[in-house]
């Protein structure tokens, strides 16, 4: 019994992956392989992980690595309409539980000024703190998803 019960899971799952592989081929999706943004030179990090970078007078621009998070088929056909999409977050790889592996790049900012280097700070704490509070309210059901929802977008 147990038997027949898995044979269906690996059957279902590898339904699933030939339905990812299929989306993937007739999209012209290609893991792991973001477009450098114009005006930016491309390296890559210690991991293989793509680096953009843009000098302009004082100025240096970085994109790097800033994080990735797994995404079913459903959220992922949502994320490939963003103008962000490919560039500044890009699809690395798939799982066998039928998601993909989003890697999303973070901005800094660097100032090159008399022989010293500046990076500048753009976290804004009480922004910070009012969507971790908003997240803590939604958690612990003190406002509806609606209400969540609209809060997020301001």
């Amino acid at each position: 019994m147990v038997a027949i019960a898995q044979s269906v899971i690996v059957i279902a799952q590898t339904k699933e992956q030939k339905k990812i592989g299929k989306y993937i081929a007739s999209n012209n999706i290609i893991l792991n392989s973001p477009t450098t943004p114009t005006d930016f030179e491309r390296y890559t990090d210690c991991k293989g992980k793509p680096i953009y970078r843009k000098d302009s007078a004082e100025t240096i621009i970085i994109y790097a690595w800033g994080g990735s998070v797994a995404e079913d088929l459903e959220k992922f056909k949502k994320i490939i309409n963003s103008e962000t999409f490919n560039t500044y977050s890009y699809p690395s790889k798939t799982q066998s539980n039928r998601t993909f592996i989003i890697n999303r790049m973070s901005k800094h900012i660097f100032i090159w000024h008399n022989k010293d280097l500046y990076l500048l700070d753009s976290f804004n704490e009480k922004s910070s703190q009012a969507e971790l509070k908003l997240m803590d309210d939604f958690f612990a059901n003190k406002i509806s998803k609606e209400n969540y929802k609209k809060n997020c977008k301001n």
